[in-house]
């Protein structure tokens, strides 16, 4: 997810920065691509947690960034630095959006609501094994529901679970 979602992001920021040019391109969108990387390696990290601020001092840091080497890099300063420095915030902004543990800060999620049907449970331990924040523990042989506060409604123990022991919220109407 980390090294596919800033491909494709990438590609729509090359649909929308196709004014620059075509040698202005083939700099500026394989820098955005490396900033987006180093982002994904400091994210878990960051000091700022709200998505939209952090976005925005990162796109700030990355103009700042670019603006010691601007004349090297770019043919025009300003816009090379504010389209790399904007395609930035863009990619940290959607970065939210892309995971499953990570969704949009400004949009409410509802609170999960998971439970083992103990008869269906066949202690597979799957849920345990693709839960991305340890909501499962086994107990007895089986799987029981123990950081419900935890689960970011990724569903992937739900999907995973093969004899339909988890009941889930995210699909309970």
């Amino acid at each position: 997810m980390a090294l596919g979602a800033p491909i494709i992001l990438t590609a729509l920021l090359l649909m929308i920065y196709n004014f620059l040019g075509p040698l202005n391109l083939a700099i500026i969108l394989p820098l955005i691509y490396l900033y987006s990387l180093l982002h994904g390696l400091i994210f878990p990290r960051r000091v700022i947690k709200p998505i939209l601020p952090w976005a925005l001092v990162c796109g700030a840091a990355v103009f700042l960034i670019n603006l010691a080497g601007s004349s090297i890099v770019y043919g025009g300063f300003w816009w090379g630095n504010v389209s790399v420095s904007l395609g930035m915030v863009y990619l940290i902004f959607e970065f939210g959006g892309w995971s499953p543990i990570l969704k949009y800060s400004l949009l409410r999620h509802p609170k999960a609501r998971i439970r083992i049907e103990k008869d269906r449970c066949s202690g597979c331990r799957r849920c345990q094994e693709v839960c991305p924040m340890n909501v499962f523990a086994m107990v007895d042989g089986k799987a029981e529901v123990f950081h419900e506060d935890r689960c970011v409604l990724c569903k992937s123990c739900f999907r995973q679970c093969q004899s339909g022991a988890i009941v889930h919220s995210a699909f309970v109407k």
